[in-house]
């Protein structure tokens, strides 16, 4: 059922935008995005970097140093479009695809004076495929001198949006969601702070519980690159199945990232989220990064992360996990059409045994032709060898390449230009480590996931694409996997699909966002009952082109919910009226 689904909606894409991937404990679902911008083999300094989502509203923004090196704040999942922009230089573009955690890019540009006539043309396709508040913003960074313009951005901008939900048939709040982001600057330096808090409350918890969750980022920027990080999220919900408790779950993280370093140290608490847990556990991790050699066509690096996490128990002696991880990776692009790149991951736990996982990435193609990237890992250690590790908890698409026994997989993607992109990939993994996966944001109820066990194989293929049509801008993407245990255990099959598409009329203001997830697995309390989760949401916006930017939200989520096996065959329907306001300033 769920494969004939998923077609329909590769269908629907091909119809609507024809052209176009760690931790123990905290819940990773940001990019971290940064790299280098190079002209000619020269760093460009005071370049303006600026990611934003096909599929979600979503941008961020960055300025390069001094060795021509910049650092997004970590971004949600999805899929981005960079682009780098400096007077009389032509705008740069780069694409972000989820797939890994941590994205470095090349990006090379061209300074205007040597741009041909057909080149300048390109460089006017690329503007008009942009997002209207983009282009402005980037019109005006083209226009004004630099000083100016590092004036202008110590001014305090920002956005508040305020969603609520209404059960359709009680006319009582059911859903809340807040967010507040403001930026501004302190003297040279620059300040990002973004949060946001939803809250689920509703009588009947088999359909949609009772959840609420929280979060506070704070981004400090130095003038000639490098930022402070601090965040801290908490969320806990029922496991919508009878004699089930409460699962929490709480991260706090502080990091510094600079030119060639970042360091993270991170505190992680964790209550009842995998199936047969005993007692509450917590852990700190500390990773660090460094980039050893850097040129134009390549560069070395190296990671390090040490992790440990103590499992207390109410019945029984609290027990521990410990290992220490350094992996060293390398990339090398003897031209624009073709890159290599190689990792070794090595890890040691305390209580003894090593593990090795090899990685390798390949990419070949063009911007005028279809790029194509294979990629797989595969780890090296016998049972005996194996370093005891605590089961993880990460998010859709992204069991880390360290807890997986192998995983393989085949990218295609294309940009063209003003009228779109497209990119499609296929994946395939065996896990080495129970997880807990969540999927996206899109939808209130942020506790949907999927447990995977030891030894279960996890197949996944991933669609995203945009378009430009007229004054009609268009953003999708869609995923569809299903993980089987190795032993073939009755009851153990799992599958989803989740897709979102948005469409924006330039010309009104007007934008729609739908939203789209289903999910089928055992219930953790029974596995002989498999319960299928079905959600559909559908937001209509509309910006008042007022002074400030005011877009008033409208529209529906609608959860059907199906348990199935042994004697209950039980069906629940819920429907929910949103609405609420946005506005930047």
């Amino acid at each position: 059922m769920l494969r004939g689904r998923l077609l329909a909606i590769v269908a629907l894409a091909g119809l609507t935008a024809a052209p176009a991937a760690s931790g123990s404990g905290q819940v990773e679902t940001f990019l971290n995005v940064g790299g280098s911008v190079l002209a000619a083999g020269l760093p460009v300094d005071d370049a303006v970097v600026i990611a934003f989502g096909l599929s979600a509203q979503h941008d961020e923004r960055a300025s390069t140093d001094s060795f021509g090196e910049f650092a997004l704040a970590p971004l949600p999942l999805g899929v981005y479009r960079v682009i780098v922009v400096k007077r009389g230089f032509a705008p740069a573009l780069a694409m972000v695809v989820p797939g890994r955690r941590d994205h470095r890019l090349s990006i090379r540009m061209r300074r205007e004076a040597a741009l041909t006539a057909a080149e300048r043309n390109d460089v006017w396709e690329v503007r008009r495929a942009l997002p209207r508040d983009i282009l402005r913003e980037i019109s005006a960074i083209l226009a004004e001198p630099e000083e100016e313009r590092s004036t202008a951005n110590a001014a305090l901008a920002g956005d508040v949006m305020s969603l609520q939900g209404f059960d359709s048939f009680a006319s009582a709040r059911t859903a809340d969601r807040t967010s507040l982001a403001i930026r501004g600057g302190l003297g040279d330096w620059s300040l990002d702070i973004a949060g946001q808090r939803r809250a689920i409350v509703t009588s009947d918890s088999a359909v949609t519980g009772n959840a609420e969750a929280a979060d506070v980022a704070l981004e400090l920027r130095a003038p000639r690159g490098g930022a402070y990080r601090i965040s801290t999220s908490s969320a806990s919900w029922s496991q919508f199945a009878a004699g089930e408790s409460e699962t929490a779950l709480e991260n706090h993280s502080i990091a510094w990232v600079g030119r060639q370093t970042r360091l993270t140290l991170r505190y992680f608490e964790r209550e009842n989220v995998f199936r047969g847990e005993t007692g509450p556990s917590g852990g700190v991790e500390f990773e660090g990064d460094r980039t050893i050699y850097r040129s134009e066509r390549g560069g070395i690096g190296v990671q390090v992360r040490v992790a440990e996490e103590t499992i207390r128990a109410a019945t029984q002696a609290d027990a521990s996990t410990a290992y220490a991880e350094v992996m060293t990776i390398g990339d090398y692009a003897p031209a624009e059409t073709f890159s290599v790149g190689y990792a070794l991951l090595t890890r040691a736990g305390r209580f003894g045994g090593v593990e090795y996982v090899p990685q390798a990435v390949a990419s070949a193609g063009s911007t005028k032709f279809a790029r194509i990237t294979l990629s797989g890992s595969c780890k090296v250690a016998s049972d005996a060898d194996s370093v005891a590790v605590a089961p993880v908890v990460t998010e859709m698409g992204r069991i880390p390449a360290s807890e997986a026994r192998y995983r393989y997989g085949v990218a295609l993607s294309r940009d063209l230009g003003r009228s779109g992109s497209v990119t499609a990939s296929a994946t395939v993994t065996e896990a080495d480590n129970a997880a807990f996966v969540f999927f996206d944001d899109r939808f209130e109820e942020f506790w949907d996931g999927l447990y995977v066990e030891r030894g279960d194989e996890a197949r996944a293929v991933a669609l995203a694409a945009s378009a430009a049509i007229a004054s009609m801008t268009f953003g999708f993407d869609a995923s569809a996997g299903e993980i089987d245990d190795s032993e073939d255990a009755v009851g153990a099959h799992r599958e989803y699909v989740v897709a979102a598409m948005r469409a924006t009329h330039d010309g009104s203001g007007t934008s729609i966002d739908i939203a789209y997830r289903q999910i089928a697995q055992p219930l953790a309390t029974d596995a002989r009952i498999h319960r299928e989760i079905e959600r559909m949401s559908v937001v209509l916006a509309q910006s008042l082109r007022l002074p400030v930017d005011l877009r008033v939200m409208l529209g529906m989520a609608v959860t059907r919910e199906r348990d199935a096996g042994g004697q209950i065959v039980a069906a629940r329907e819920a429907k929910r009226l949103v609405g609420g306001v946005a506005f930047a300033f």
